[in-house]
């Protein structure tokens, strides 16, 4: 320290030399220019100044230094820049101590050194924390709570006063760690995993903003609530289960849907069946009503015009015209051919019985029966 002192004595006899050997005769040059211009009344207050400067000059400059000096070191005392989003609580050292009607906003403020400003952040604020809890039927569990709350900006000076800028340690982080163990100890762990999740998170939001207000009422206090602190939500974002305790709920939500999907394929195959069953009907009504136009002449005629568009196709195809009297082509088929195949039919089932004990061979065709595929030239 005094190594320091001896410095600044140092600067300051030597800003006294280059005062009196260039400084002066430059104000005494100045001064000789402005005597022929200046009034015999004014000339007597000039000289009286000049001499005085003369005379007291280095003892002036001497305290403008040491004035400046302490400025710059008062300087950040004194002047205060409050960010955006925050407010300033005033402490009066030689006052009431925390000012409790007023803060400071957004800008620079100046203070007396003496005073202190303390910054509080007004905007929206998050906390998350793990809690080990126990459920109700003594499981414990690993929780992770997530707490948006917000100060009351009207009530930051109080919540300086009372509680101080640690509040969240003092106020938030209790609190929400007994609100979360109180109400995750009344649920067990399906319930928590279940739609319960969304009322235990209003219950829990309702319960802290409650016990805040209660928290920051001093006991002495008899005047209005004082609600320093707004919770918003409190969300909880995860919950941890022992493995064996997650393997076994993991099970039995398989087996739950396992069951469900069964349930479904089940409702599937009735439903199926029901509607066979509607589709046979509609078959059924369909052919009752049908049957009694499906007349040879009709099939006839139908079969002409199957043939007709046929030959009119341009691809390429071979037509081969069956025997009968229909004479249409082999797909479709001729009437006269199947009806003389299903008359024929039980004779050729009874020879086919009655030919089973002959091992020579098979029974030869009956009479009056027509080959598969006839003959095209007969002749």
């Amino acid at each position: 320290m005094l190594s320091v002192l001896q410095g600044v004595l140092q600067v300051l006899r030597m800003l006294r030399m280059l005062i009196v050997r260039h400084v002066l005769p430059v104000l005494r040059m100045l001064g000789a220019l402005i005597v022929q211009h200046v009034p015999p009344v004014l000339r007597g207050l000039r000289d009286r100044s000049v001499r005085l400067w003369r005379d007291k000059m280095p003892e002036t400059l001497v305290a403008f230094l040491i004035l400046m000096l302490a400025l710059m070191y008062l300087w950040p005392f004194m002047i205060y820049s409050v960010g955006p989003g925050f407010y300033g609580v005033l402490w009066k050292r030689f006052g009431n101590g925390t000012v409790l009607t007023h803060t400071y906003g957004e800008g620079v403020h100046i203070i007396f050194p003496w005073d202190r400003l303390y910054m509080y952040d007004g905007r929206l604020q998050l906390i998350e924390q793990n809690f080990d809890v126990l459920s109700s039927d003594g499981l414990k569990m690993i929780i992770r709570v997530a707490i948006r709350f917000q100060l009351n900006p009207p009530e930051i000076p109080a919540l300086h006063k009372y509680v101080g800028p640690d509040y969240q340690q003092v106020l938030v982080q209790p609190q929400i760690g007994a609100l979360a163990r109180y109400e995750f100890s009344a649920n067990s762990p399906e319930e928590i995993f279940s739609q319960r999740r969304e009322e235990i998170d209003r219950r829990i939001t309702a319960d802290m903003t409650r016990r805040l207000d209660e928290a920051t009422i001093p006991l002495w206090h008899s005047g209005r609530t004082q609600s320093l602190i707004r919770v918003e939500d409190v969300l909880m974002q995860d919950v941890t289960l022992p493995p064996s305790v997650a393997a076994a709920i993991d099970a039995k939500n398989v087996a739950k849907q396992e069951t469900a999907a069964y349930n479904y394929r089940l409702q599937s195959a009735v439903k199926e069946a029901e509607r066979k069953q509607i589709e046979a009907r509609g078959i059924k009504a369909f052919q009752d009503t049908v049957a009694p136009g499906l007349t040879d002449n009709y099939l006839r005629w139908t079969g002409i015009q199957s043939t007709l568009a046929l030959a009119n196709s341009p691809n390429a195809k071979v037509v081969i015209i069956g025997s009968g009297n229909g004479g249409l082509p082999l797909i479709l088929g001729n009437l006269e051919d199947g009806k003389a195949r299903e008359s024929t039919a039980p004779a050729q089932s009874r020879t086919a019985v009655t030919g089973m004990s002959d091992a020579a061979g098979p029974a030869p065709p009956a009479s009056g029966a027509q080959p598969v595929f006839p003959n095209p030239n007969p002749h």
